[in-house]
């Protein structure tokens, strides 16, 4: 997917056997990965979370968190995942990967896990 702008109703399920490529993209929803490949550019973000689950692949990935944020890119969220990528099971990591998450709106609220 290309410069595209996924709604938080709308959840993105990538099945074994299949590659998804985020660029240019922010996910408001979650992204499942069941086996398949993901693949996240640097210029893309997500506000929930992307969770990879027993034999899936994450290759050469940048993912960054903007989890403060609702759909229209400018409130902010009053509560935001514990951690932007969450692992089920065995995964495979290939290439070069970054996690970012969101550093939190508020000193009242705790800075976001890149990983869990």
């Amino acid at each position: 997917m290309k410069n595209l702008k996924i709604k938080s109703s709308t959840k993105i399920i990538v099945e074994k056997g299949g590659k998804l490529t985020l660029d240019g993209c922010v996910t408001y929803g979650p992204v499942e990965v069941n086996g398949g490949t993901l693949t996240v550019k640097d210029n893309s973000s997500t506000t929930n979370t992307i969770t990879l689950n027993d034999g899936s692949i994450l290759e050469d990935s940048s993912i960054k968190s903007l989890s403060t944020f609702l759909t229209d890119g400018s409130t902010l969220a009053p509560k935001e995942p514990k951690s932007v990528v969450i692992v089920n099971g065995n995964i495979t990591v290939k290439g070069t990967n970054k996690i970012k998450g969101d550093k939190g709106f508020t000193t009242s609220v705790e800075a976001q896990n890149g990983l869990k």
